[in-house]
């Protein structure tokens, strides 16, 4: 969670105009063309595959979380220095070649590391971290760029930067931690990949069929490490990301409307998020400050993600993930009725945003352990040609590629929309846009975990 909560916040956007204002004299162009985003999820988008590739080459995911750190620590200096766009592109580039890498090989590990039934309540903290980041950052970017000018906002990204660092550094893979735990009690090992595909050594106190050895930790360590990197090597012969194995798990439809419900509700969520402080700037003449604050009713709810996660670990995603779908539906066509200035229509702003919150927590959780039951079935209904260990990589690197591509179009849309037609035609296009998702939602998504024997 605290992986994902600072790779959102490091890489939101209430700072960038204050860079145009402090460094290029550029005037507010944000809110004419928006770049920023467009850079950030573009190059998210396109390095999506590339991560789900890299976390399935290297044994350790912790590989790829390096990767991203160095990605992001490098953005982040761009981005504090830059004097010219060419720099701050180049910045908001890397932050989002480092999201992809976070992102992928972030949820892939946290499903390795629980068992079946904890997944659902796994992916909500998961998504309570990165719901708070992506909603927390225009407040607090709104208040420290309002009082404190961007080196404020700077001073806090780097703190977090460095907590990141320890954070990341401080990870051990359930796998590679497995022979130091209860080593006293027992003498032998064996190793094998367990239910989530992952390589493990399995002590034992006994030595029960040939294929147990004895377990001596300290002169039997590199030994054990080799023999990890052996079955990754034989397991991934058929899980690499390529192009005919990530088509046929697109085949599936299951899979196809998880991806597609992500999409719809991050295209929702990043549309509100580029288009709300300009909204409330012309309609209420609300300054950053204001306009951070305007977030606090979208992310209260959030915070019942993990209770959501363990609900679909019960009952799945179907009815969960479709509900927040048909709440959004009325939701969005209602905040057309947000017209002018008064005390009325803050509140009836602040009521809807509520609901909006509570749909975007129903939906996060919700499809975020979907993609994983997904993969699950897909591994059990084609044993000969899927993995579970490389399937869940794909299917994550396919997942973070549909977020990337709702931050995309969330602020494209919602800018253009609004800008040639209105707030009025925006929120019914969104409206209309969360009521059609609902159909694939709730035909296609499991209505309950199913808990296939996965490959070993």
């Amino acid at each position: 969670m605290e992986r994902l909560f600072t790779q959102t916040g490091l890489c939101e956007h209430p700072y960038f105009e204050g860079i145009y204002n402090h460094r290029l004299h550029a005037g507010h162009i944000y809110g004419r063309f928006p770049l920023w985003d467009t850079c950030y999820a573009g190059a998210w988008l396109f390095a999506s595959p590339v991560a789900g590739w890299l976390t399935n080459y290297f044994p350790s995911r912790r590989t790829t979380f390096i990767m991203s750190l160095l990605s992001l620590g490098l953005a982040t200096i761009l981005l504090f220095i830059g004097s010219s766009i060419g720099l701050l592109v180049v910045g908001r580039v890397l932050q989002g070649i480092s999201s992809a890498f976070t992102w992928t090989a972030g949820i892939t590990l946290a499903v390795e590391s629980v068992t079946d039934d904890e997944v659902g309540k796994t992916m909500g903290i998961c998504s309570l971290g990165m719901n708070l980041a992506l909603l927390v950052a225009p407040i607090v970017g709104g208040l420290l760029l309002d009082q404190g000018g961007y080196h404020s906002v700077f001073a806090l990204a780097f703190g977090l930067l460095t907590l990141d660092v320890l954070w990341r550094l401080a990870v051990v893979e359930r796998g590679a931690a497995a022979p130091w735990l209860g080593h006293q009690k027992h003498k032998y090992w064996t190793t094998k990949f367990g239910n989530n595909g992952t390589p493990q050594i399995i002590p034992s106190p006994v030595r029960v069929d040939s294929d147990i050895e004895p377990l001596w930790l300290e002169s039997d360590t590199h030994m054990i490490h080799s023999k990890i990197e052996s079955l990754l090597k034989e397991n991934n012969g058929s899980s690499t990301f390529g192009p005919i194995s990530v088509l046929r798990m697109l085949q599936h439809r299951r899979l196809q409307a998880a991806l597609w419900a992500a999409f719809t509700a991050t295209t929702l969520i990043a549309s509100l998020d580029a288009v709300l402080p300009i909204f409330v700037r012309d309609t209420f003449s609300w300054g950053p400050q204001g306009a951070g604050l305007i977030f606090i009713p979208v992310v209260l709810p959030t915070f019942l993600s993990p209770y959501v996660g363990a609900l679909t670990d019960k009952y799945g995603a179907k009815w969960i993930a479709g509900s927040a779908f048909i709440l959004g539906c009325p939701v969005w066509i209602l905040m057309r009725l947000i017209t002018h200035s008064g005390v009325g229509q803050v509140v009836l702003l602040c009521a809807l945003l509520t609901l909006l919150g509570v749909m975007t927590t129903l939906a996060g959780s919700s499809l975020m352990a979907e993609i994983t039951f997904a993969v699950q079935q897909i591994c059990h209904d084609q044993p000969g040609e899927s993995n579970s260990r490389g399937a869940m990589a794909q299917a994550n690197a396919l997942h973070s590629l549909s977020l990337a591509a709702g931050l995309l179009a969330g602020p494209l849309w919602g800018g253009v929309m609004i800008k040639v037609a209105g707030w009025k035609t925006l929120t019914w296009t969104f409206g209309l846009l969360s009521g059609l998702t609902v159909v694939p939602t709730v035909y296609f998504l499991g209505d309950r975990l199913v808990r296939p024997h996965r490959m070993d």
